[in-house]
């Protein structure tokens, strides 16, 4: 009681995290070690050693070095008297502090769904902030103390309507969480927090009134969405002489929630939580709320329970990145306004700097309330206790995945196909770019073009090889020794002799288009340096041809066969070109990493229609726990609240077999990921196996051809968009209707491009 009443007088007090903790030992209760590592938290406030046993604070001490938290015994903060003393009083709602005599079943509902208030203010909470000695509520604003004499539903909805300590505590503060919606991706992986983002806060807690756990979880639920004026809500119920729960009074008064408290969300009643329930005993409760509406729900409490996040005020500003460094004020003109009454002392407070679309991921590493730098809740956090201005350090993506990494105990390096894929990503500038090449006959005409370059060469030498051993058969030692010889010439190289090229009619046909577009596509390949552009001159003396990249081909040039000059060696009448593949488009389809580039970029795509998602994608990355290598993953998916995310690909889903996918999951495991994902470069019908995998329950998703050759998709779950394992052929999409659309598009970017498209024109 008298840590909420010092929460209620604290600004942004009743934010605050409340975790149970096993008194014999000090250890904390499910789901409450991964939610504190997911949330934002500046430190752990713990009783006074010299009242808990030294097992127990010890356990407190461990706890905070695995957090990476300070450890203390002092709430801190600063009085939300002295915040709202920057308002006259007649500007200010009068706040209900309410007691429930004989502590009966329903003191905690009241305690943890309103607050309290004691009798006068904290006076060492007052002196902390340089409040004037007897400060009193009256002179602040109006506070009363009532007794409650007929507690129950009727009673605390009339309560709520009224101020109430709880939002005294949040004066001039606004919660930060994510607004109840159905995401187009919520269940296609297994991730955590769907249910709490969704389902708007429609929980009731069934507690027992002496249960901290029960307490503590009610508080919790209502910090997260805001203490709103309905759900989440507290029933209680006891237990008979035997130790059993007499269930049937409450579920009496879940009947009546719905009468007094609407609903939020679509569900026609409340979902059922419990700290101090089996789930039997929940199971229990449903089944006897159940009617014509439906039956409650039984959520998990990890499912419940999402990140928690102080209550703040928020601004939108401009900030000037360079080089991952920009200065940030602490304070605006109404935040001065706020904290006039302060005099120019220094204020407790904590400055997140949130970036759009760029979130940081919650890592223990990342968190720093040990260290110079801190981040949390997606963002910088810094000291604002003076208004001034602070420094914002913005970490690189790969940074982030190597701390979170280190949170499991792991290290991460880039695997050389990784390298390659990003190579190419770089050189397009943008992984969106990357969908000018998911086209079938378009890969099909890169393959044989790279294959020219190395494989059709290396063929022909090797048939001659395997031609002179064959002579040499008599004589095996001579036949070694020819082989020896061969092989010492044998040297990779990349001029006209083993140079692969493509033209302009090669593009068309891949396109199975128009000349348009494959004149629009390679534009696009040579503006990118995906393909060098070739001339090919002919000496008008010996006829030698040979191809010359388009800088380079100015004459008068000396012909590398006869030495001659070549004065005129283009046809006079037109000048026909040739491409070749740039070397890390090359390189990439050497190793098959194209496809880690191509399916990384249809991850990049869908999982971006969920803002402040995604934290980015990197391609082929080897895992490794101290000097053993745990394996490699074709691409790694990093996502705000911390998860990481594997993925295999392999050019045929033949690949994609138990061994590999054994490999895949050994990673998942250390890293404690939600799901893994499977890409091939097949279509679904070629990759019977590897769909077998997808179970349906979002552990495991198989991302074949139909899916990433889709230049823009629009996901949505259920949704064609989307693969799921039990996919009918009908709802698979259709890769032709893709590829028309994939000639429209292309046209359409090159002329937003240039500035040639007027939608305007469109309208006629």
């Amino acid at each position: 009681m008298a840590l909420v009443e010092l929460l209620c007088q604290t600004w942004g007090g009743t934010s605050s995290l409340l975790i149970p903790v096993r008194a014999t030992n000090g250890t904390m209760q499910e789901p409450y070690p991964d939610l504190l590592r997911r949330s934002e938290v500046d430190r752990l406030v713990v009783p006074p050693e010299q009242s808990v046993p030294g097992e127990v604070w010890s356990a407190f001490q461990s706890l905070g070095d695995q957090a990476d938290l300070r450890v203390g015994t002092g709430l801190g903060g600063h009085p939300v008297l002295l915040v709202a003393a920057a308002r006259s009083a007649e500007q200010l709602r009068a706040v209900t502090s309410v007691t429930v005599p004989d502590h009966g079943p329903w003191a905690l509902g009241y305690l943890m769904t309103c607050g309290r208030l004691p009798v006068s203010p904290d006076g060492d909470l007052l002196a902390r902030g340089g409040a004037q000695d007897g400060l009193r509520y009256s002179d602040v604003l109006e506070v009363r103390h009532e007794t409650v004499t007929a507690p129950g539903l009727a009673d605390l909805k009339e309560r709520l309507s009224g101020g109430c300590p709880a939002g005294l505590s949040r004066i001039a503060l606004s919660t930060r969480r994510s607004a109840a919606s159905v995401s187009a991706l919520d269940g296609w992986l297994n991730e955590p927090g769907v249910w709490s983002r969704q389902n708007a806060g429609d929980v009731v807690v069934l507690y027992e009134p002496e249960s901290v756990a029960d307490a503590c979880l009610l508080w919790n639920l209502r910090a997260l969405h805001g203490w709103p004026v309905g759900l989440p809500l507290g029933l209680p119920y006891q237990r008979k002489a035997d130790g059993t729960p007499d269930l049937q009074p409450t579920i009496e008064l879940l009947r009546e929630v719905t009468q007094h408290f609407p609903m939020r969300g679509l569900s026609a009643h409340p979902a059922l939580v419990s700290a101090s329930l089996s789930s039997p005993e929940l199971s229990a409760v449903a089944d006897g709320a159940t009617t014509s509406g439906g039956r409650p729900e039984t959520p998990q409490l990890d499912d419940v329970l999402a990140p928690a996040r102080p209550a703040a005020r928020s601004t939108a500003t401009s900030l000037t990145f360079e080089q991952g460094h920009a200065l940030v004020p602490t304070r605006t003109d109404e935040d001065r306004e706020w904290l006039s009454v302060t005099g120019g002392r220094t204020v407790p407070l904590k400055l997140t700097v949130q970036v759009d679309r760029r979130p940081v991921p919650a890592s223990t590493v990342l968190r720093g309330a040990k260290k110079s730098l801190q981040y949390g809740g997606s963002g910088f956090i810094a000291p604002a206790g003076k208004d001034t201005f602070q420094e914002v350090v913005w970490p690189q993506t790969w940074t982030m995945l190597e701390a979170v990494a280190h949170d499991h105990g792991l290290r991460v390096e880039a695997s050389a196909n990784g390298r390659h894929a990003m190579a190419l990503t770089r050189l397009l500038g943008d992984p969106a770019e990357l969908r000018w090449l998911c086209h079938r006959g378009l890969l099909e005409l890169l393959y044989k073009t790279a294959a020219s370059t190395s494989m059709s060469w290396w063929k022909r030498r090797t048939d001659k090889q395997a031609r002179t051993v064959a002579d040499a058969q008599r004589d095996p030692e001579q036949a070694f020794e020819e082989l020896k010889a061969l092989i010492t010439d044998v040297n990779v190289s990349h001029d006209q002799e083993t140079s692969g090229t493509l033209d302009v009619n090669q593009v068309q046909q891949a396109l199975r288009g128009e000349r348009s577009t494959a004149e629009t596509w390679l534009r696009w390949a040579d503006r990118r340096k995906l393909v060098q552009r070739l001339v090919q001159l002919k000496c008008e003396h010996c006829r030698n041809k040979l191809l010359l990249e388009l800088g380079q081909a100015v004459p008068p040039l000396p012909c590398p066969r006869c030495g001659l000059i070549m004065a005129a060696p283009f046809n006079l009448f037109n000048l026909p070109f040739q491409y070749r593949l740039a070397e890390p488009l090359r390189r990439s389809i050497d190793d098959d990493s194209i496809y880690h580039a191509l399916i990384m970029r249809w991850l990049i795509s869908v999982f971006q229609t969920r803002p402040g998602h995604l934290v980015g994608a990197h391609p082929g990355v080897n895992f490794y726990r101290g000097d053993q290598e745990i394996g490699e993953a074709d691409i790694v998916l990093l996502f705000a609240d911390g998860a990481v995310v594997p993925a295999e690909v392999k050019r045929s889903g033949r690949q994609l077999n138990a061994v590999e996918v054994t490999k895949l999951r050994k990673i998942a495991e250390a890293l404690h990921s939600p799901a893994i994902v499977l890409g091939a470069g097949d279509l679904h019908t070629d990759c019977p196996t590897a769909i077998t995998h997808d179970t349906g329950d979002g552990s495991c998703r198989v991302v074949t051809a139909d899916y990433w050759l889709n230049p823009q998709p629009r996901p949505a779950y259920g949704w064609r968009d989307l693969p799921h394992g039990d996919a009918q052929p009908h709802e698979v999409p259709d890769v032709c209707e893709q590829e028309k659309t994939y000639a429209k598009m292309l046209r359409s970017a090159e002329q937003r491009a240039f500035g040639t498209d007027d939608p305007v024109r469109n309208l006629w």
